[in-house]
């Protein structure tokens, strides 16, 4: 069990110090990170003790600190209690903590925080966003949304597109309820539209529609929910830059939406209005980036495949040009979780290990340097 005096002690871990950690009672027990989100130019991870670690870019207090300085390795965000749920926007981050309050950091230009962007631009102090009750929680790159007991869905933040379901204003710092849709189980975010997955299995979207991301054969943004056709029975969603992939329960994935890069996993760089099957199968998660897109495989290995610059696909290729449009299995095993970012991906196995790679440009990748790597590599 941990003790406030425990978080006055420092815990050395694979060659880098984090102050206030907790240490177990067990002993100095390496810890184990349980779940990461990736941002535009960093990333965050939750600890088995709900403690929260960030690191990377800081311009906007990303990181939890005031001085707006990068860090190289993982820092722990001070101020916040402990997390039951982490999620990462583009520039800002939440947490539902175990008592069930969400509180943000990070960028606010357009409200994301629940602040009004023109009193808080930005904050390193985690904010309580006026939420209760909240079950599933997700963020885009300027907005939030969250599941609440009973399948209702809020959402906050950017609306330029019409990403919080509604027309009346281009931002909205307080939650308000998305109409129209059936009662859901979990949401989705990408960096301009918003999915949710209805109790039922079904897919309803609504946002920026400029590539066909909303799956409804259009191109034309979309205030108002809308199911996409001819999917049911789906188990998980992951949206990317502009891009929709849903995992269906028979391990099959459906992916629509922008596919210049081939991040649609389709085999081709043609963008799709509305779903289509791609080649992988005995996938258990899939992840989607900005123009990449990874999966967790049923034997817990992983694949990736879309832009391969700046090694985001971790197969060794780091041109600006290069593509892969047939997956590429990472040399990684026994994975547990696997995430798509911006430019970088990061995967956790089940012993708490943390790998990541792709771009290391804001020290994202955490391992005390900004170099460049050309595979997964573990975050000590």
């Amino acid at each position: 069990m941990t003790t406030l005096a425990n978080l006055l002690k420092r815990l050395l871990l694979g060659g880098w110090i984090l102050a206030s950690l907790p240490i177990s009672a067990r002993g100095e027990a390496p810890v184990r990170f349980v779940e990461v989100g990736l941002g535009y130019g960093h990333t965050c991870a939750r600890l088995d003790t709900g403690h929260v670690l960030c690191w990377g870019r800081n311009n906007w207090g990303q990181l939890g600190r005031s001085d707006r300085e990068k860090s190289l390795v993982p820092v722990e965000v001070v101020g916040l209690p402990l997390a039951e749920r982490l999620v990462v926007g583009g520039n800002h981050n939440c947490i539902l903590s175990r008592e069930r309050q969400v509180l943000c950091w990070g960028y606010n230009h357009r409200g994301q925080l629940g602040r009004l962007a023109s009193t808080v631009i930005s904050s390193a102090r985690p904010v309580q966003v006026q939420l209760t009750g909240v079950v599933d929680l997700a963020l885009g790159g300027s907005h939030g949304c969250a599941v609440l007991e009973g399948g209702a869905v809020s959402c906050w933040g950017d609306n330029l597109y019409g990403q919080l379901g509604h027309h009346q204003d281009s931002e909205g710092s307080i939650p308000s309820r998305v109409s129209l849709l059936p009662p859901s189980r979990t949401v989705a975010l990408g960096d301009q539209h918003s999915c949710a997955l209805s109790s039922k299995g079904e897919v309803w979207c609504w946002g920026g529609n400029a590539y066909g991301q909303l799956g409804d054969g259009l191109k034309t943004n979309r205030e108002n929910p809308a199911p996409v056709s001819g999917l049911s029975a789906v188990n998980q969603l992951s949206l990317g830059y502009s891009s929709t992939c849903a995992l269906l329960r028979n391990g099959r994935v459906n992916c629509w939406g922008l596919n210049t890069d081939g991040q649609l996993g389709d085999g081709s760089r043609l963008t799709r209005l509305s779903p289509i099957l791609i080649p992988l199968k005995q996938v258990a998660e899939v992840a989607v980036g900005s123009n990449h897109g990874c999966a967790r495989l049923t034997n817990s290995r992983v694949a990736c495949w879309g832009s391969q610059a700046r090694g985001r696909l971790g197969d060794g290729v780091t041109s600006p040009l290069g593509r892969r449009f047939t997956p590429f299995v990472l040399p990684l095993r026994g994975i547990t979780r696997v995430v798509a970012g911006g430019a970088h991906s990061c995967a956790l196995d089940q012993s708490g290990a943390l790998f990541c790679w792709g771009s290391n440009e804001h020290g994202m990748l955490g391992i005390n340097s900004g170099a460049e790597v050309e595979g997964p590599t573990r975050i000590r």
